[in-house]
């Protein structure tokens, strides 16, 4: 969430909001990969953090950022676990 609501605001001071949405997005997604997060994950964080600035700017709400950031991260927590042990969480369709 500091990405969204410290770099975007501060890039949105130098830039159009556009342009400081993708910036946002780009550096958030490349913490992401230094520190671990590869595969085919920069791919899906990517969209997301585009989407998060795009909420944070229509609402102006850290409290609906951090609303969706959460639940995101329990349907990728859900998703780990049911990789680990199918039998536990039935709920997704393959």
């Amino acid at each position: 969430l500091f990405f969204i609501c410290t770099t975007f605001t501060l890039l949105r001071q130098h830039f159009p909001d556009w342009l400081a949405n993708i910036l946002q997005a780009v550096i958030f997604s490349s913490f992401l990969w230094e520190i671990g997060y590869k595969a085919w994950g920069p791919l899906l964080t990517f969209p997301f953090a585009l989407l998060q600035g795009y909420t944070f700017k229509l609402t102006k709400s850290f409290t609906y950022v951090v609303s969706v950031h959460l639940l995101f991260d329990l349907v990728l927590f859900l998703a780990l676990v049911h990789a680990h042990n199918r039998d536990w969480l039935p709920i997704f369709l393959y």
